[in-house]
């Protein structure tokens, strides 16, 4: 099957779709790609299933060009691999043409916390009697991981506590 490429007389305004702190990545790029293409680029937060939602509905877009992801590393390489069906094969069905930032990720306490350095942190956990919950973005996010990979490299009884994404208020 062919696909015309070429320019329309009118084009329609570009969309990028993101959710989370990919949105913040996605309006930045999305500014200046406005700058240079002189017109519109809409940026879209599809936020849920750990940016799985906004990464189909851009595999399912029409490949004209005009809608772009701004993908995380669950879309990427997390979620095609836990989740039951997400809709796509990221390394058929997606093309990355840009890094557009990284994104570090922070381990963040309570400040009246009794411990305020990583060190004291972990002698807490390996001490402790108590369960210690750890909040994150979702279910399969990076936050998720860095927490269970802390759980087992600890040996300690960390609760996951799943919020309902980064992208959501």
């Amino acid at each position: 099957m062919a696909a015309d490429l070429s320019e329309p007389a009118d084009p329609p305004d570009r969309q990028l779709l993101a959710g989370g702190t990919g949105d913040i990545i996605a309006r930045i790029i999305g500014a200046r790609l406005s700058e240079a293409l002189g017109q519109s680029v809409i940026v879209e937060n599809r936020p849920g299933a750990g940016g799985t939602l906004g990464a189909r509905d851009v595999v399912n877009a029409t490949p004209d060009g005009y809608t772009l992801a701004a993908a995380q590393t669950p879309e990427i390489a997390i979620n095609p691999y836990f989740m039951k069906d997400v809709g796509y094969d990221p390394l058929k069905d997606l093309q990355p043409i840009a890094l557009g930032g990284v994104v570090p990720l922070a381990l963040v306490v309570p400040a009246n916390a009794p411990y305020s350095t990583l060190a004291e942190f972990v002698t807490f956990l390996r001490t402790t009697d108590h369960t210690v919950t750890f909040a994150s973005g979702g279910v399969g996010s990076s936050g998720h991981f860095a927490g269970e990979l802390l759980k087992l490299k600890l040996n300690n009884r960390l609760t996951h506590v799943p919020y309902k994404g980064a992208g959501r208020p």
